[in-house]
């Protein structure tokens, strides 16, 4: 019986370590907004764009449209992950690693954390270069 329950513990310990290991290597797929649609909801994607308004909510949410230049997305920054999150300005090019979901018959990307936002490039301020 103690053999049984060290091969139990054996295999359990290597299928934890083999999801942690093949966890490390995931990277999402990066889409493009028009081709994010109800079918793929709760997937995870990556994508990239810029900007277009930002609007604070009094709880601490951030909801920031983004666009890619011919469609646009809303991305909900709840107030946990808005905390630690970098500071973002309409103008702004950021990417998002985030779930698709779906709020008002409308599909959005939700980042589960602030490392799932970057700022990739800041806008420009007038007269700075």
């Amino acid at each position: 019986m103690d053999r049984l329950a060290a091969c139990a513990s054996a295999a359990s310990l290597t299928g934890i370590f083999l999801i942690y290991f093949f966890s490390l290597g995931f990277e999402p797929d990066d889409v493009e907004i028009s081709d994010i649609g109800n079918e793929m909801k709760g997937k995870t994607v990556r994508i990239e764009g810029a900007v277009k308004s930002v609007r604070q909510h009094d709880d601490g949410h951030v909801f920031v449209a983004v666009s890619d230049g011919g469609s646009e997305i809303q991305v909900p920054i709840f107030s946990d992950v808005a905390r630690a999150a970098p500071d973002i300005r309409t103008g702004d090019r950021i990417r998002v690693v985030g779930y698709v979901d779906g709020y008002k018959g409308r599909v959005q990307i939700v980042p589960k954390n602030a490392r799932n936002i970057e700022l990739v490039q800041a806008r420009r301020q007038p007269g700075l270069q």
